[in-house]
């Protein structure tokens, strides 16, 4: 641990957190050039700052990073999560179709379709809009007959996602248990990501 040696000359005192962006704005510019913006770094202690000095930097002409990153909810793999879970609840054709939208699910069902070799895999998301259109308003999702390639296909998404799901399905759970179904889930979403 090394201590800082700042002089008092240095520390500027605001009381709003606009006061501080526009501080930490004006101690940016009093470097005159010396440092190019990726090589500083303006520490805080508040995250209700950020929106403030992200908006006086803009203003100026700056872009700048936040360290914490985006929210959690902003990364697709959470996303497809959260999909999963409202599908699991709902089993709502809707809640199907979106999660077809993240094409990592999508490449998955093919590959799985595929292997059974009988039938033939072009789009599953473009069959399901499809078979949306030309039959799910005029019946009910259950139909026991799919006769038509399309209906297959969509048929065969369904139940190869179900199967993907099955190990979700369960109940009560202690949580290790639950991250371990989770991260393999994400292995065969995300097979790239691997640590």
């Amino acid at each position: 641990n090394k201590e800082l040696c700042i002089p008092e000359s240095k520390i500027i005192l605001s009381a709003t957190p606009n006061d501080q962006a526009l501080a930490a704005l004006r101690a940016v510019i009093d470097l005159k050039g010396r440092f190019h913006t990726s090589e500083i770094v303006l520490g805080h202690t508040d995250q209700a700052l950020c929106s403030y000095l992200t908006s006086v930097f803009e203003e100026a002409g700056l872009k700048i990073h936040n360290s914490s990153g985006d929210a959690l909810s902003n990364n697709r793999a959470v996303q497809l999560l959260s999909k999963i879970a409202k599908y699991l609840t709902s089993r709502r054709m809707q809640d199907f179709t979106e999660l077809m939208r993240f094409p990592e699910v999508e490449t998955v069902l093919r590959v799985a379709i595929e292997a059974q070799g009988n039938i033939e895999v072009p789009s599953i998301i473009d069959s399901l809009d499809r078979f949306q259109i030309e039959h799910l308003q005029a019946h009910t999702f259950n139909t026991p007959a799919a006769s038509g390639r399309r209906e297959r296909l969509v048929s065969e998404a369904i139940n190869q996602f179900d199967q993907i799901l099955k190990p979700l399905r369960s109940g009560k759970r202690a949580l290790h248990a639950w991250l371990t179904e989770v991260e393999k889930l994400f292995d065969l979403f995300y097979p790239k990501i691997k640590s």
